[in-house]
């Protein structure tokens, strides 16, 4: 077997062992439950809600792999890499809902090429487009160190950069400075160069677009006049996830689910797990 199939099977299986959650993990509500755009009643849809759920790709700490920026690099991303781990994931889910679409469900059995080429993107090699490497590395371009915590829009502005490189994913990201969208913008950036007055469109003259809006919605907590907005936002079908974070604490988490007025779950990226070894 080559290591690039070890490395994505390996990635597979970990999500596997990772599918099981526990009834206590789904809080009981008789208000409708929302996972990017998609209505759950919590009682009648637990299983559906579940399968849901593990079919969004979680990134996390690592460690001992490959150093980074050379043989003297840091092998782990524990304690700085949470907000890279997060743009990770975001970034991931948008890929999965382009290529795939948004009803597509992970399956322990499949072998969906296009969802393994997804993962392979993220893995922790210096060849990965999307891998700690390259965010970590790209951060240099921006004033950030390698192992240095990166706010919400440095890594955003990294993506941005990183997308570019890719041409597969056919995705271009834009970052909404000062929470302002111009439209303008926005159609300059999806649109080809030679179809600019919008006249005879086809979905290859179109890039799909990621667009990120940093916005602190608090310091140690959300500030109560979000609430409401944010529950519109976890109802918007084009969403891919919400991310939060706390600049005190210096550490970040990623929200995609509503469970009732005020409840959310989250995944963290603070879980530190061994690199696959290549045998």
């Amino acid at each position: 077997m080559c290591v690039a199939t070890r490395d994505i099977m390996d990635c597979m299986f970990e999500a596997c062992l990772e599918a099981t959650l526990e009834p206590d993990d789904i809080p009981k509500t008789s208000e409708p439950v929302w996972i990017l755009g998609k209505r759950y009643n919590a009682i009648q849809d637990i299983n559906k809600i579940r399968q849901d759920i593990v079919s969004k790709i979680w990134i996390t700490y690592r460690k001992n792999f490959i150093p980074i920026g050379g043989n003297e690099g840091l092998t782990s991303d524990k304690g700085w890499g949470c907000m890279l781990r997060c743009g990770q994931m975001v970034l991931a889910q948008a890929l999965v809902s382009l290529h795939l679409g948004r009803d597509w469900l992970w399956d322990p059995q499949s072998k969906d090429q296009t969802y393994l080429k997804i993962l392979k993107k993220f893995q922790d090699s210096r060849q990965a487009p999307y891998s700690i490497h390259q965010i970590a590395l790209m951060g240099a371009s921006l004033g950030k160190g390698v192992g240095q915590w990166f706010g919400p829009n440095t890594v955003a502005q990294v993506l941005k950069k990183l997308v570019k490189y890719d041409d597969w994913s056919r995705l271009t990201i834009h970052v909404a400075l000062d929470n302002t969208v111009i439209v303008s913008d926005i159609r300059e950036l999806c649109l080809t160069k030679n179809k600019l007055d919008g006249a005879h469109l086809t979905n290859s003259d179109w890039k799909p677009l990621l667009l990120i809006v940093p916005l602190r919605l608090g310091l140690t907590e959300i500030n109560p006049i979000y609430i409401s907005g944010l529950q519109k936002c976890f109802q918007f079908k084009l969403q891919t996830k919400f991310g939060r974070h706390w600049r005190q604490a210096q550490c970040c988490s990623l929200f995609h689910r509503l469970c009732g007025p005020r409840s959310g779950l989250f995944r963290s990226p603070s879980y530190t797990k061994n690199m696959f070894r290549r045998r």
